[in-house]
């Protein structure tokens, strides 16, 4: 592997973190907002990553690694008047 192959790899990594990191980031600025309906509620999203490879020599060496996409949450939403409410009584 040479070095530009390195600095390839490097690349496509930094580069998928940074679309996690804008997830997170997303998902801490909405994870309050209140909806009336739990099938209108924001859910969560999650990355996906998928590792490329280097198709060409056919070697299957690692070529880096890509954001291939998202998943939203299928957990319930959660209300936040419940969490009031538990956090009062204890």
């Amino acid at each position: 592997m040479s070095l530009m192959n390195v600095f390839g790899v490097s690349h496509s990594a930094l580069t998928a973190q940074s679309g996690r990191l804008n997830l997170i980031a997303e998902n801490l600025a909405n994870a309050e907002v209140a909806s009336s309906d739990p099938e209108t509620a924001y859910k969560g999203q999650y990355p996906l990553f998928r590792s490329v490879l280097q198709a060409q020599q056919g070697d299957g060496t690692g070529k880096g690694v890509k954001l291939d996409g998202t998943v939203e949450d299928t957990r319930a939403a959660r209300s936040s008047i419940c969490r009031c409410v538990i956090a009062r009584n204890s």
